[in-house]
């Protein structure tokens, strides 16, 4: 067999020489470029048309519970809260809520449930109300702010004589027959008159608020102008007294009594007071009897000290002990030169220890 010829290749001429594959890729590399881009185009093409109606619609969202909630929320705050309609009389009173000025009545207002205090006020006059407040409830308040005239303190009068039968009038006005009792009488001084066919007899009364008080009166039996009248000068009230029947009493303008010797009794049980006159009565006129009360001793003393004035009477200076001193009321002024001065009323009694002191420090 005769070997097969030799065929030498050239290194160079193979480098050179293109691969049919190669040259394929290379020539076809710009066009597959371009068609990527197109592709991706074409996806984002695609892809806008979701994301765009996809933000389109969450805006559309937002706004819609954006407004929905400044449209809602006010309504479910305004029902949470409770109504409150304020009227006075007069009107155009200051209304108070929990402290607070809120406006003038008539108003009408919301208030937050729970308990309030409500203020009304007009000029001096003022009201508080407290109320509690439930959600969405309606309250209602109305109040008369006119100044309430304060109640008038009234007293009675029970008026008797002796015989019975004689006019009565108090303050110039008739009041029936006695025995009599006067009711709706106010509490102060009043001039009580009884007349009868042998003369009238006049006596000043003061009255206390809601007491009954008494006065008797003894008139002369005869027609005849055998009546006269006694009067009692004292430093303090006594009552007269004769055969264990009360007669009258001092302070008023005269006590009618028949003519003739009548043995009295005159007594103040406050102040310890008794004493026995026997006075000559004659007919049309008026027998005086003046009280000269007793003394009894009053102890005085002050912290740290004081000069003592009873009555205005300059006494000495604490502390001062039994000085004598007339039953019944008295004044007594403390001065002390750096801390000043006080006063202070005290009734000495003829049965008690009587005693008066001050303390500056407190």
């Amino acid at each position: 067999m005769s070997p097969r010829p030799l065929h030498l290749v050239d290194s160079h001429d193979n480098l050179a020489a293109p691969k049919p594959d190669a040259l394929a890729f290379e020539s076809n590399a710009p066009a597959a470029r371009t068609s990527a881009r197109a592709s991706r185009r074409a996806i984002r093409v695609d892809s806008s048309w979701i994301v765009l109606p996809t933000i389109a619609i969450l805006s559309a969202i937002g706004t819609f519970t954006l407004v929905r909630s400044r449209v809602v929320t006010p309504r479910v705050v305004a029902a949470s809260l409770a109504t409150l309609t304020v009227e006075t009389r007069p009107a155009a009173a200051d209304v108070f809520i929990d402290g607070q000025l809120v406006g003038a009545t008539p108003l009408t207002l919301s208030v937050q449930p729970g308990m309030h205090t409500l203020i009304l006020r007009h000029g001096d006059a003022e009201r508080a109300v407290a109320f509690t407040a439930a959600v969405g409830q309606q309250l209602a308040q109305y109040l008369d702010l006119k100044n309430v005239e304060p109640a008038v303190q009234t007293a009675r009068l029970s008026i008797a004589t002796e015989p019975p039968g004689a006019q009565v009038s108090v303050d110039g006005r008739p009041r029936g027959v006695s025995p009599v009792v006067v009711t709706n009488l106010s509490a102060a001084e009043h001039g009580v008159t009884v007349t009868s066919k042998s003369g009238s007899v006049e006596r000043r009364i003061t009255l206390e608020p809601g007491a009954t008080k008494e006065l008797v009166f003894s008139l002369p039996r005869s027609t005849a102008a055998l009546g006269g009248w006694v009067s009692v000068a004292s430093p303090f009230q006594v009552e007269l007294f004769e055969q264990g029947e009360r007669v009258g009493a001092s302070g008023t303008t005269k006590v009618m009594l028949p003519a003739g010797r009548h043995d009295l009794v005159l007594r103040n049980a406050t102040v310890g007071y008794e004493s026995r006159h026997s006075v000559d009565v004659a007919a049309g006129t008026v027998a005086t009897i003046a009280v000269v009360p007793p003394k009894a001793p009053l102890s005085i003393n002050a912290v740290p000290w004081a000069d003592i004035t009873i009555d205005g009477t300059s006494v000495g200076q604490t502390p001062i002990g039994n000085v004598m001193i007339t039953v019944g009321p008295h004044e007594i002024t403390f001065r002390h030169p750096q801390l000043g001065e006080r006063t202070q009323a005290i009734v000495v009694t003829a049965a008690a220890v009587n005693r008066a002191a001050v303390d500056f420090t407190r």
